[in-house]
């Protein structure tokens, strides 16, 4: 999905789905689940998104998997913010937080931050966002988890800029970033004069 193949990425999570279910491997349906969620998200198909994230909540109650359950949850939290509900979001991803850290799992920690830092970032706590995601960034990058980092630094790339307003379409957030950072830095050179 990094790559911007959602949509293979759903057609090859179909079929090992129909296995999971054939087999009845309740936890690697529910670790499928959670990937399917986030590429449905990915393609904008919230609806269906949804409709898969209820099969999933069932799993969830069902596996006894912390690693299983972790994952879901957090796909169901991203869900849940692309669907506008911010602080359920919030509040669900903080509690598997603090499951993912009593249990050890590091790489589902840094997913959770991920997501409350873009979540932060989205929902007018802009420099608290911003504080989360570049301490990820660099925690993730000096760890090893150099897929995280890269999230980061792309969430932190694709935010509106106070000066900006808006993403620019044309020539893309970091541009905007730049520009409005000359702005500030320069004010004279964009109202005619020398700065």
């Amino acid at each position: 999905m990094e790559e911007g193949r959602a949509p293979d990425a759903e057609v090859l999570l179909r079929k090992a789905l129909h296995e999971f279910r054939a087999a009845g491997s309740l936890d690697e349906e529910g670790l499928a689940l959670s990937v399917l969620i986030e590429a449905l998200v990915v393609q904008g198909r919230l609806a269906d998104a949804r409709g898969t994230l209820e099969r999933a909540d069932e799993i969830s109650r069902k596996t006894e998997n912390v690693h299983a359950r972790l994952r879901m949850g957090i796909a169901g939290a991203r869900l849940n913010a692309a669907l506008g509900k911010a602080a359920t979001a919030t509040k669900k991803l903080e509690a598997l937080l603090s499951l993912a850290e009593a249990a050890g799992f590091y790489g589902e920690q840094l997913d959770a931050r991920l997501a409350l830092g873009g979540i932060a970032m989205k929902s007018g706590e802009a420099s608290a966002g911003r504080a989360r995601l570049e301490a990820l960034e660099a925690e993730a990058d000096a760890r090893g988890y150099g897929l995280i980092a890269r999230k980061a630094s792309a969430a932190l790339r694709a935010t509106v800029t106070p000066l900006a307003g808006e993403l620019d379409s044309v020539r893309g957030p970091s541009a905007i970033l730049d520009s409005s950072v000359a702005r500030r830095a320069s004010p004279g050179l964009y109202a005619g004069r020398p700065g």
